[in-house]
C-alpha cells in the first residue's frame, strides 16, 4: 500500500535540506519521474518483507525500514541516515560503508530526489530515496561530504568558533525554507565584523558603520548574569521573526523586516561573523553578507516566501 502523498515527499524533501542547509550545500529538488522510481521499489520491498537496494541502480539510493507503526513521518527516516554522522570522519574516505546513508544525504554533488514509501500486511514500511547525481563515489569524499559549517568552516579550523557555527547553520537553515542556496564563512568578512563589534562593545552603542559596503545586522544582549552565553542561533532567529511583518512579492514601505530580508536575501553568498562582550554584560553581534542584500527594486526578486519562488 502506497503512502506516497505530497505532504509525506515535501516532509522527507525538508528534512533533507535542512541538514544539507548545515554542511553549507545546494538544496535538492523533488523529481516527479525518480519519485515514481523510487515508489516502485518501496512496493517491491514491501510486497516481498525485505530490505533490499536495487541492483544495478542508475541513481544514489537510501532505504529504510519501519516496523509496528501505523504510519512515519518524511522526515523519520532522513533523520535516522543523517544519525550516521556520528561515526564519520571527515576529509577522507571512509574505511566501511557505515556511514554511506548519511554521506548520501549531504552529498554536495546531488540534485535532484525522488521519494517512495509503502507499507505492507505485516505492518512494515518501507522508504525509499533516489539521488541524482548519486553520490558516495570512491575517491570523492573528502570534496563531496563537507562537515557542518561547509568546507569553508573547515578550511579556517581553529579561527572559527562554536558561535560562529551555530550563526552560519541557524542562517542556513532558515535560508533551506525559502528555496535558497546557503551562505559560507568568509575568513575576510569574520575579521571585518569582528572589527565592528569590538567597536561598539566597547563604545556600548548599537549603530550600523556609515557607508558599508556589505549587507549588515546588528544584534544586542544585556544579562547581568556573568555566565550567561549567547547562542549564536539567538540573533538569527530574532532578524527572522521579522517574517510576521514581511508583505511578499512588493516592496517593503518601511524598513521593518530589513534584518528578515537580508538573513534570506537570494543574492548573497558570503557570510561573516563577530561578537564581542564588555564588562558591563553587554553583548555585540554582527552579521555582514557578501554580496549585500535589501537592495530597493529587488525585494520581490530576491526575497521568496517559505517554499520558495
Amino acid at each position: 500500500m502506497s503512502l506516497n502523498t505530497p505532504t509525506f515527499q515535501q516532509q522527507c524533501l525538508q528534512a533533507h535540506n535542512d541538514y544539507r542547509a548545515k554542511h553549507g550545500v545546494p538544496p535538492l529538488t523533488l523529481n516527479k519521474e525518480m519519485c515514481d522510481y523510487a515508489q516502485q521499489w518501496a512496493n517491491n520491498n514491501a510486497s516481498r518483507g525485505v530490505m533490499q537496494h536495487r541492483t544495478q541502480r542508475v541513481y544514489g539510493e537510501n532505504i529504510f525500514c519501519s516496523f509496528g507503526m501505523s504510519s512515519v513521518s518524511g522526515k523519520a527516516a532522513v533523520d535516522c541516515w543523517y544519525n550516521e554522522i556520528r561515526q564519520h570522519t571527515f576529509g577522507r574516505e571512509p574505511r566501511s560503508l557505515a556511514t554511506g546513508h548519511f554521506t548520501q544525504v549531504v552529498w554536495k554533488d546531488s540534485k535532484q530526489l525522488g521519494v517512495g514509501v509503502a507499507k505492507n500486511n505485516r505492518g512494515q514500511i518501507f522508504v525509499v530515496c533516489n539521488y541524482n547525481p548519486p553520490g558516495n563515489y570512491t575517491g570523492r569524499y573528502a570534496r563531496s561530504v563537507p562537515p557542518v559549517g561547509g568546507f569553508r568552516a573547515q578550511e579556517m579550523g581553529s579561527n572559527v568558533s562554536e558561535f560562529q557555527i551555530q550563526c552560519l547553520k541557524a542562517h542556513n537553515e532558515y535560508r533551506s525554507k525559502h528555496k535558497v542556496t546557503p551562505l559560507k564563512l568568509s575568513k575576510e568578512l569574520c575579521s571585518y565584523a569582528q572589527e565592528w563589534a569590538e567597536h561598539l562593545a566597547s563604545k556600548s552603542v548599537m549603530q550600523h558603520r556609515n557607508q558599508d559596503k556589505y549587507g549588515e545586522n546588528i544584534y544586542y544582549f544585556f544579562s547581568t548574569d556573568p555566565n550567561h552565553v549567547v547562542d549564536g542561533k539567538d540573533p538569527v532567529d530574532s532578524w527572522y521573526d521579522e517574517i510576521k511583518q514581511h508583505k511578499f512579492g512588493m516592496e517593503p514601505r518601511t524598513t521593518g523586516t530589513g534584518h528578515f530580508t537580508q538573513v534570506v536575501w537570494k543574492e548573497c553568498k558570503e557570510l561573516g561573523i563577530g561578537v564581542k562582550k564588555n564588562a558591563k554584560g553587554q553583548v555585540f553581534v554582527v552579521c555582514n553578507y557578501n554580496p549585500p542584500g535589501n537592495y530597493i527594486g529587488k525585494y520581490a526578486a530576491n526575497v521568496p516566501p517559505v517554499g520558495g519562488f
